[in-house]
């Protein structure tokens, strides 16, 4: 099934950066664009009602750099404040459509691409483009009318940027009339944490990210009353690309202001066991090696004053900010007054031991061959017993599933249809006139399967003499009681696995292929970067996939939370973390096993034990928290931030309720 064709000919109109004034305003463009048309369009009444004040008493200008599709070129239109800003289509040569060739990633320096540049209300993409050092990839230029030319005379004018490097995301950069700029390659930003007094502001701080800096006032009109009564500091750490986390500090009524100034590779301890102390102020100091220092056995224990840290501002009672993780895991912050006792200590894991179940994962009709802890494989021996026995793959006896709906129960059937059953004798057999053993497979923390027959006094089947499978064999899923299942998903099977998850096996559906490819990004682009790639189908999700994720009313909520995200921060790249958060919902709503199963191709079901282990690991252990470390969880983070974005473009957003109306 492919995706329909895209809006007319020319797909949907995409705004990669928008500024009116001195502020960014890409995602309220978004939402204005005319989703219904064809093309689609833009139309408005460039004013302060409309994107607010974001230059007192000065006229301003509206720059939109956009496309139509996603690999159109890229275009300029501009406004001035009181005029009508039109894009009903890619203009045409009059216009100065503007493209050049795609960057090299392998380019040393990265490459730097300029999309479209706007002085005042004009145009001047060439001219920027121009003033590109290709020896530097840089950018180094007064922004006057000596540069650009006047290009409306008498007012104050802003230059426009919006550019981008290889493998980031779009940014938009807004210089006003008299600075100089600057623009050379600097990693992508990312703030850790930020407080103002004891108030966590990282949300604020994230937003305020302009390009690849950050400037923010320390008042709390900007950040709230973050310690009432008290003298504050913002306490902002942060990190540019893999290099060392930096911490920025501002005192009440002062701007905390964060530029690029390169720093070494930075990489904790792989070890999720491990306390690693990022950053740590207090009062108006950088406290970090004093903390560091305190750590004992992988835990801080002390209390917070003057003591230890000495005065750092006389007069004050002063909080202390700290940042830090366990070895890779994704930042951790908390801040505490002066005399407060800190205990931070390793939290005990929701699941480190134990076992997980696979309801979803098998369906009626998939075929399963089970292979023992002795290494044999089960067959049923002339008596009709069930034993480990057969020496290889091809000997042993194929068993079908039946199952019972969520609740990860299974039946079994021989190749005669004869129900598997527990014996007089209490090991597994095949049809000797008993009901059929209802048997429960459960994934162990090490890949391995144990198997639990209900109703039996022991809680695992296990290995018993002569090689036997002991329904009622053991208390614990020790070595005996260890099991690896071989299973062959069927065209049958699968037709009941989509029944089940309550999809139409071949559903008249109206398919949103670029919601379908962003919620692939979410789900097959999470197990190509744990290294599941081999074993996963490409990125046409069928449609079923599709509704199972889409008519999960958790799932969706969690799909709109990364949705609303990108639509809020254009020019940031997703944090791993909420790509986790994400798949965390996919666990807690029962639905990662029937996406797995969804997305395995038929031949790969063979490993699938060692897939689900894997999956495991990296969906509830600590060690998921490596993310951080691997290449593939940045081009993870890429990928679904691009389609994400590209998705928000072709729905757009309409205004709040609580909005003035538009005038268009």
């Amino acid at each position: 099934m492919s995706a329909p064709e895209e809006n007319g000919a020319l797909g949907d109109l995409q705004i990669i950066g928008a500024a009116y004034g001195r502020t960014t305003v890409t995602s309220k463009i978004i939402g204005l664009v005319n989703r219904a048309s064809a093309p689609q369009s833009l139309s408005i009444v460039v004013s302060n009602r409309l994107f607010g004040d974001t230059w007192p008493g000065v006229d301003k200008s509206l720059t939109v750099v956009y496309r139509y599709g996603e690999t159109g070129a890229s275009h300029v239109a501009s406004a001035k404040e009181g005029n009508r800003l039109t894009i009903t289509g890619v203009p045409g040569e009059a216009a100065n459509p503007i493209s050049e060739p795609a960057p090299s990633a392998d380019a040393v320096p990265p490459r730097l691409t300029i999309l479209g540049a706007t002085y005042g209300p004009v145009d001047k993409t060439a001219v920027v483009r121009g003033l590109v050092s290709r020896t530097t990839e840089s950018l180094a230029i007064k922004v006057d009318n000596q540069t650009f030319g006047d290009t409306w005379k008498g007012v104050d004018k802003t230059l426009v940027v919006v550019a981008a490097y290889p493998g980031e995301i779009p940014f938009v950069d807004i210089v006003t009339e008299g600075k100089s700029y600057l623009l050379k390659y600097r990693p992508q930003l990312r703030i850790l944490s930020a407080t103002w007094g004891l108030a966590d502001v990282t949300g604020i701080a994230q937003r305020a990210l302009r390009g690849r800096s950050l400037s923010l006032k320390a008042s709390n009109e900007v950040l709230g009353e973050g310690w009432p009564g008290a003298d504050k500091t913002l306490a902002v750490v942060y990190r540019y690309g893999s290099e060392q986390p930096q911490i920025a500090i501002a005192t009440e009524g002062k701007t905390l202001s964060i530029g690029y100034s390169p720093r070494p590779h930075y990489e904790p301890n792989p070890d999720p066991r491990t306390l690693n102390v990022i950053k740590a102020c207090y009062g108006r100091s950088d406290v970090t090696e004093l903390v560091a220092a305190q750590a004992r056995n992988n835990r801080l224990r002390f209390r917070v004053g003057n003591a230890l840290f000495g005065d750092t501002w006389p007069g004050v009672k002063k909080s202390f900010d700290l940042t830090y993780s366990w070895g890779p895991m994704d930042p951790l912050s908390l801040s505490v007054p002066e005399g407060s006792t800190l205990d931070v200590q390793l939290p005990t894991p929701s699941v480190s031991t134990g076992l997980v179940s696979l309801a979803g994962l098998f369906a009626d009709g998939d075929i399963a061959a089970i292979q023992a802890g002795n290494g044999r494989f089960w067959t049923v021996d002339p008596t009709r017993k069930i034993a480990a026995t057969a020496e290889s793959r091809q000997a042993a006896t194929d068993f079908t599933l039946h199952v019972a709906g969520d609740t990860g129960q299974v039946w079994l059937t021989g190749p005669d249809g004869a129900a598997v059953c527990v014996g007089a004798d209490g090991y597994l057999a095949v049809g000797p006139g008993r009901p059929a053993a209802a048997v429960v497979p459960s994934l162990t923390t090490t890949g391995s399967i144990a198997i639990s027959v209900l109703g039996q006094a022991k809680p695992y089947a296990a290995l018993g003499e002569n090689e036997g499978i002991l329904a009622s064999g053991s208390y614990l899923p020790t070595f005996d009681a260890c099991f690896s299942l071989r299973l062959m998903a069927t065209d049958t099977g699968t037709e009941s696995h989509l029944r089940a998850c309550g999809v139409n096996p071949e559903p008249e559906l109206a398919v949103d292929w670029k919601l379908a490819k962003l919620i692939w990004d979410l789900t097959g682009g999470f197990f190509l970067a744990i290294g599941l790639g081999p074993l996963i189908r490409g990125k046409d999700p069928a449609p079923g996939f599709y509704a199972l994720i889409t008519q999960n009313p958790r799932v969706n909520r969690a799909l709109q939370e990364i949705i609303d995200k990108v639509y809020a921060n254009p020019g940031s790249m997703l944090p791993v973390v909420n790509l986790f958060a994400f798949i965390g919902v996919l666990w807690d709503a029962g639905l990662m096993w029937k996406i797995f199963r969804f997305l395995l191709v038929q031949g790969s079901w063979y490993a699938g034990a060692w897939a689900a282990a894997e999956l495991l690991k990296w969906t509830v252990l600590p060690e998921a928290a490596a993310a951080e470390l691997l290449v593939s969880f940045a081009i993870w983070a890429y990928t679904t931030t691009t389609d994400a974005l590209a998705y928000v473009n072709s729905i757009g957003r309409r205004p709040a309720l609580t909005e003035q109306p538009v005038t268009v």
